[in-house]
């Protein structure tokens, strides 16, 4: 187990100084200033017939993350990781010291780490700059709720995601790439178009409690500046959209366990 950990921290550093993890935090750094100090890319929603967008308040600028994380990290983290374990693929091939069963264990906490690292990253600057526009004061626990509740869960799918996609052959390429691309915008279009209000359990991404906090009028991209204001004071999760996200956690390890024996039965006797 010491092995399996030395080796998640070892190859998350070696991503960590890659330029994969750069374009991302910097494509992260430029969400979160024009969501925090823009209105083309802020949340806004329908107020009394109007456009009105949230207080920057924690709770607010919590949810405003969360989106952030949604649209850029999930899509471009799963890319990034899936190519970096195919590129990895040759050197563990020439490493005889490394027990073979153990790589798929060792390379979904790497990417968990990873993805953990820069989603953290996106909340703190969110914070940050929350500071500096000075509307309400920063509360870290509030903050920090939708990233511990939505998004690890997430990030944790992600992580084992990307590694099915590496294992099974037909998945590697292209094709691959458009079956992510139809789950990418089944996963946020579902949610949307049932309107469970966060109650649904295989909401993955957690975009029907999302939304069921703007009240399903949610806006991103727009042109116009607004003024209506409203106050979103503290999230609510109920028991069932918990269970929800614990599920996401066990479709992942499923995702593991199934990754690891496609690993072994295609790969076991070719020292990989």
């Amino acid at each position: 187990m010491k092995n399996i950990v030395k080796k998640s921290f070892v190859d998350s550093i070696k991503f960590i100084k890659s330029g994969e993890f750069i374009f991302m935090i910097l494509i992260s750094l430029i969400a979160v200033f024009l969501s925090m100090f823009g209105y083309i890319f802020d949340l806004q929603v329908i107020v009394s017939g109007e456009l009105g967008r949230g207080i920057n308040n924690s709770v607010w600028v919590g949810l405003k993350m969360s989106i952030i994380t949604i649209l850029f990290i999930y899509p471009l983290g799963f890319l990034f990781l899936k190519n970096n374990m195919m590129r990895s693929n040759g050197k563990i091939k020439n490493d005889k010291t490394y027990e073979n069963k153990n790589y798929i264990i060792y390379k979904h906490f790497s990417n968990f780490i990873i993805l953990s690292l820069i989603t953290l990253i996106i909340f703190v600057l969110g914070g940050i700059m929350q500071v500096i526009r000075g509307e309400n004061p920063l509360n870290l626990i509030e903050l920090l709720t939708p990233w511990l509740i939505i998004i690890l869960p997430l990030m944790y799918f992600t992580a084992t995601l990307s590694i099915l996609f590496q294992v099974v052959p037909f998945l590697k390429r292209t094709f691959g790439l458009i079956v992510f691309i139809f789950l990418y915008f089944s996963q946020i279009l579902i949610p949307i178009y049932l309107n469970t209000n966060g109650k649904w359990a295989l909401d993955i991404l957690g975009i029907s409690k999302i939304l069921d906090y703007t009240n399903y009028s949610l806006i991103i991209f727009t042109w116009q500046k607004v003024t209506k204001t409203f106050l979103l004071e503290n999230f609510n999760f109920s028991t069932s959209f918990l269970f929800s996200r614990l599920l996401v956690i066990v479709v992942g390890l499923i995702i593991l366990f199934a990754s690891q024996s496609i690993f072994k039965r295609s790969f076991g006797n070719k020292n990989i």
